[in-house]
């Protein structure tokens, strides 16, 4: 968001669009960086197990008002429908039942404070010294 105008934010569902659009674009961009993709739309609970606990570690709706509050289900179903070209209303309540799958079986985690610390620091080191 690049522009003059710095010094105004945008505020409750406003921000939330922003914030929910630009989640699926990362998402997308990281799904896409896995070869031959497509093949794993039909049922592959791994891709979805991934998408899931990226938007559960993304997305924190603790002391949010309702207005700016993301729903997870949605944008998980949004990232599929982009993802894969529109997915059929059968295919999307087999999404929505294996995501409620992965929730009851507790496959869907928030990771720790120093994992991610440890993954992104070993990550920029990484891309410092192979430059």
């Amino acid at each position: 968001m690049n522009s003059k105008f710095v010094y105004i934010n945008p505020e409750n569902s406003l921000k939330r669009d922003i914030k929910y659009n630009t989640l699926v674009k990362q998402i997308l961009d990281k799904i896409t960086d896995i070869p031959n993709y497509h093949e794993y739309r039909a049922g592959s609970i791994e891709l979805l197990k991934m998408i899931c606990n990226i938007i559960e570690n993304n997305v924190n709706n603790k002391k949010k008002s309702k207005s700016e509050k993301i729903d997870k289900e949605n944008l998980c179903c949004e990232v599929y429908n982009r993802l894969f070209d529109k997915i059929s209303p059968l295919e999307l309540i087999n999404l929505k039942n294996n995501i409620q799958y992965l929730l009851e079986n507790k496959q869907i985690k928030k990771i720790g404070f120093f994992k991610v610390c440890y993954s992104v620091t070993k990550n920029w080191i990484k891309k410092k010294f192979t430059e």
